[in-house]
């Protein structure tokens, strides 16, 4: 584990900068998201027509009862974490409202565990999780008419859904289909021993002012800018500047020269601020090559930004 941990968290060398981002792999098998020995039916598969259209054709919802644990269908690291909500419904208005888990593979494409229980996670951003790890516990917060667990596997950069194999006892290797119910195999893994509910509580200060200066994310962004120098990123050449987000205690890298920059960086933030939220990465919006940003902040979504979750 520990030597996946340092290939995860690995430093990059001037020469693996430019690497692109790579696609997921097609050939990856995942494990289904619960424990092993369970077996639940699939609610809406592919391309299901209540909310599995366009962008979200690859999506899985499994229907499953409020409190189930949620397993690590593959290693990863944890990217973001959302489980402050307490409400669900059929109504739109819930679309944003989704506890969710979303782990980084190797390959950079991002797994969604969506619908979770409030307070339903059992890991913080920037953990490292295997595979048949217990991650969370099922709900039916946001957008959602029965308690089920929604799973989709996305590109980090794009956000562009992408089909999934999994592993089953009824099927062997297969892409899963609605009205099936589907058993995960018990030698799949050796899941370990299971872990309390309680989290690391993370830090917040619901009576600052939400737009407070505070000194402490300059002392911050010095320490970050030290990181990515001994990573090898150089102020105004692989990046323009650290801005300090005092409305959300964040930070933000900015003027990153690429795609694959910005995922590194992104993985060095995790590192530096374990229980810190990193936010999705977006292309330029411009044709400028230098525009992408990486960001982090410890507050629970203080500044909505929308998510995948349906």
């Amino acid at each position: 584990m520990f030597r996946w941990i340092t290939k995860l968290f690995r430093r990059p060398s001037k020469e693996s900068k430019t690497t692109p981002v790579s696609d997921s792999d097609d050939d990856v098998i995942y494990a289904l998201p619960y424990e092993a020995g369970a077996r639940f039916r699939v609610l809406q598969g592919y391309g299901g027509s209540y909310s599995h259209t366009d962008e979200s054709h690859f999506s899985i919802d499994f229907q499953m009862p409020e409190g189930t644990p949620i397993c690590a269908s593959r290693s990863g690291v944890v990217y973001h974490v959302i489980d402050h909500f307490t409400d669900g419904g059929i109504h739109r208005s819930f679309l944003p409202k989704a506890n969710a888990v979303y782990i980084l593979h190797p390959d950079d494409s991002i797994a969604a565990y969506v619908h979770l229980m409030a307070g339903g996670s059992s890991v913080v951003a920037g953990e490292a999780v295997s595979t048949g790890q217990i991650i969370g516990y099922s709900g039916n917060t946001g957008w959602s008419s029965t308690p089920h667990l929604h799973f989709h596997v996305s590109d980090a950069i794009l956000h562009k859904r992408s089909p999934t194999l999994f592993d089953t006892v009824e099927r062997g290797i297969t892409m899963i289909n609605v009205d099936h119910w589907y058993t995960k195999p018990s030698s799949q893994c050796r899941l370990p021993e299971r872990k309390s509910r309680s989290r690391v509580v993370r830090e917040t200060n619901i009576e600052r002012d939400a737009f407070a200066f505070s000194p402490e994310l300059l002392q911050i962004a010095n320490d970050v800018a030290g990181d990515l120098a001994e990573a090898g990123y150089e102020a105004m050449s692989d990046y323009s500047s650290i801005d300090a987000m005092h409305d959300v205690h964040g930070l933000e890298v900015c003027g990153i020269q690429g795609a694959s920059d910005a995922l590194e960086i992104t993985r060095i933030l995790l590192r530096h601020f374990p229980g810190w939220n990193a936010g999705w990465i977006h292309a330029p919006t411009s044709s400028s090559s230098g525009d992408w940003v990486a960001h982090i902040q410890r507050d629970h979504d203080d500044v909505m930004e929308f998510w995948d979750t349906d």
